[in-house]
């Protein structure tokens, strides 16, 4: 017989770039291999780089969602340290609800107003 498959595959030259490549690579391969058992080898290597490439995906994917809320975690710092437990940082006076603007990206922005010196923040967050 011919021995296994492992022992007639061709060595590896090295990673094949395109399809067409990878059929002009095949046809000048001299093995005893069939066209069938190529292929079959083929694609067992690829599905080992899809597996790379779908923990590649999910560990973006993470550190994507870790900077989100980081980003979040920082709207809300910024709207409290703004907000200082209700009262004005230029003159004491207690800051009261005065708008909010609603944008497309679907983010709102909330507009208190101190009812003495008139003085306007802004915040990420409904503040109480």
């Amino acid at each position: 017989m011919h021995g296994t498959a492992q022992e007639n595959a061709p060595e590896r030259v090295g990673r094949l770039k395109s399809p067409q490549s990878f059929y002009l690579d095949v046809s000048r391969l001299k093995t005893n291999l069939t066209k069938s058992q190529i292929y079959d080898n083929i694609y067992i290597e690829s599905e080992g780089i899809k597996m790379k490439q779908i923990i590649g995906v999910i560990l973006f994917l993470a550190a994507l969602a870790g900077l989100m809320y980081l980003g979040l975690r920082h709207e809300t710092e910024m709207s409290r340290e703004a907000y200082n437990k209700g009262m004005c940082s230029v003159c004491g006076g207690e800051y009261h609800f005065s708008s909010v603007a609603h944008y497309k990206n679907g983010s709102d922005r909330f507009y208190y107003t101190c009812e003495d010196c008139g003085h306007t923040i802004m915040t990420y967050r409904i503040m109480k």
